[in-house]
């Protein structure tokens, strides 16, 4: 599907490109982020996470989140800038 609607005549196009829209938004907003590339990457993982679901669904992308999230926030990780 995300290959797919990267052609602008796919009739899902710009469904896809409003929910990319508003789940960057979401997260900025979330999280307190004043710039669009922090929540822009996260919400990459988690749609990563999601897609390795599918094909193994042993896969816990809530936990796989969780770490991600104890990784960053850890003293000495880097930290994300707003």
């Amino acid at each position: 599907m995300s290959a797919a609607v990267a052609d602008p005549r796919h009739p899902a196009h710009a469904f896809m490109l409003r929910r990319s829209k508003t789940l960057d938004r979401l997260a900025r907003k979330v999280l307190g982020l004043r710039h669009a590339a922090p929540a822009r990457v996260l919400v990459a993982v988690m749609e990563g996470l999601q897609i390795q679901w599918l094909r193994d669904p042993s896969v816990d992308v809530v936990g796989e989140m969780k770490a991600l999230h104890t990784a960053l926030t850890t003293s000495g990780a880097p930290r994300i800038t707003t």
